[in-house]
């Protein structure tokens, strides 16, 4: 039987509609219901059409916040891999702008705290992603080659 998760602790065969576990503030309600209603209107967008595409570079994204990684760096290694980060970014981002139900898709992975793609913004826990603010600070701490000691003196 295949699993999925709506937590951790908690999975659930594909196909059982499980409960949420935390009830949804009614903003959050209205949003995801404006999304569903635009979508119904004008189909599916090209990150729902290109889904596999667009599943790779949100797992890329996820990445990159957790990393601190500035969106705008051609590659980084994972696992001793290159892994491009701004040209299948910018591919996405370029659906966003496009896109009729761009305001509302945004409006709604706002209010579930989302991290990824949505509307054209990257968000990172429902907010804008925002690479200066993410940095490491440099400072006092041994991070830098500088401060580093090898023992030796």
């Amino acid at each position: 039987m295949t699993m999925c998760a709506t937590s951790p602790n908690e999975p659930i065969s594909i196909g059982a509609r499980p409960e949420l576990t935390h009830k949804l503030s009614d903003t959050a309600r209205r949003a995801i219901y404006h999304l569903h209603e635009q979508l119904a209107e004008y189909g599916p967008p090209d990150c729902q059409i290109n889904a596999a595409d667009f599943t790779r570079i949100e797992i890329t994204v996820s990445y990159v916040v957790k990393k601190r990684i500035d969106p705008a760096t051609a590659y980084t290694a994972v696992d001793g891999k290159a892994v491009p980060i701004h040209e299948p970014l910018t591919k996405v981002l370029k659906w966003c702008q496009d896109c009729p139900v761009r305001e509302a898709c945004l409006a709604a992975m706002s209010e579930l705290n989302y991290t990824g793609i949505a509307g054209g913004v990257i968000l990172k826990k429902g907010e804008p992603y925002d690479y200066a603010k993410a940095r490491p600070k440099r400072g006092n701490n041994a991070d830098t080659e500088s401060e580093t000691s090898d023992g030796l003196w």
